[in-house]
């Protein structure tokens, strides 16, 4: 049997319950139905913390997060003027992740599907989802979705555009930042959204380098000179949605932050010196254009860090 609980935790189950064997004994299944109750409902309200604490604050400091440009031909890109990645001093962003309870699935021991938890909730087609949801976003220009009661632009910033496809791709059950804060994945104080993405999927999940699925969260470096000393050695500036795998390996993505929109763009590891294939585009320019650097390099193929996935 499985019901639906308020959970403080993404992974509720993960807490060692998903991982006992099946019982029958009608006694040990009261006793796990109990402990749980007590957990979620009695400790809480015990302890008298008050609702902001059930949120955490993280504070960016750079300005630029998650900035790319989205050109599918050399010519488009060059004509471009160079584009510089300060605006300014830096101004201080301040991102606030809810901790509140959301609606989740557990699936408690005893159960005839405990053996099945995994995948009755990360199925596999929800990278198929999520990469539909990811579409959906850029065909119908969508500016706002809310994520676990919180209104962001998925427009303006890479990392809740991805945060956004996945919560809603997942059936509202997954919440890439909530789940990377509430397991420090890594260091808060200096976390962006890109780093807290790619860090979870380093260490609570899978990071392929070269070899996407549809569904997986790109993770790029050196989308634009973030430091300013006209060196590549700018890591995790950008991200974005595989959403399809062409016949001819050349991966298309979706990602925001693209001139304030959502846009298309495409990787192709098979081709990593050009733009166009066939008159198919198979690599986007995606790095901000800068006099200094060399145009070639600015390839989406170059770019790349890895990609993500359940």
């Amino acid at each position: 049997m499985d019901i639906e609980v308020p959970a403080y935790t993404l992974y509720v189950r993960s807490g060692g319950l998903n991982h006992m064997k099946k019982k029958k004994n009608l006694h040990k299944f009261s006793f796990y139905v109990l402990f749980v109750v007590t957990v979620i409902f009695v400790i809480p309200s015990a302890s008298g913390k008050s609702k902001s604490n059930h949120k955490i604050i993280l504070k960016w400091e750079n300005p630029d997060e998650g900035t790319a440009v989205d050109f599918n031909t050399e010519k488009e890109y060059l004509r471009n003027i160079p584009v510089l990645s300060s605006h300014g001093e830096p101004s201080e962003t301040i991102t606030e992740v809810s901790l509140e309870p959301v609606l989740q699935k557990l699936i408690l021991p005893g159960s005839e599907n405990v053996d099945n938890a995994e995948e009755e909730l990360f199925p596999d087609g929800m990278g198929l989802r999520i990469a539909k949801k990811a579409l959906e976003y850029f065909e119908k220009k969508t500016r706002v979705v809310n994520i676990n009661g919180q209104n962001l632009n998925i427009e303006t910033d890479c990392s809740y555009f991805v945060r956004a496809a996945y919560w809603e791709g997942s059936g509202h059950t997954i919440d890439l930042f909530r789940e990377a804060v509430q397991g420090r994945v890594t260091d808060l104080r200096t976390a962006t959204g890109v780093i807290l993405l790619d860090a979870l999927f380093r260490k609570n999940h899978k990071f392929d380098p070269k070899s996407p699925r549809v569904g997986d969260v790109i993770i790029f470096d050196n989308t634009y000179d973030k430091n300013n000393n006209q060196k590549r050695d700018d890591y995790y500036t950008h991200t974005g949605i595989v959403t399809g795998i062409r016949q001819d390996h050349t991966i298309e993505f979706v990602h925001g932050n693209i001139g304030r929109t959502i846009r298309k763009g495409y990787i192709n590891f098979d081709h990593k010196n050009i733009s166009v294939y066939e008159s198919q585009p198979v690599n986007s320019y995606i790095r901000a254009r800068y006099s200094w650097d060399e145009p070639v390099r600015s390839l989406a193929s170059y770019l790349v860090r890895g990609f993500g996935r359940y």
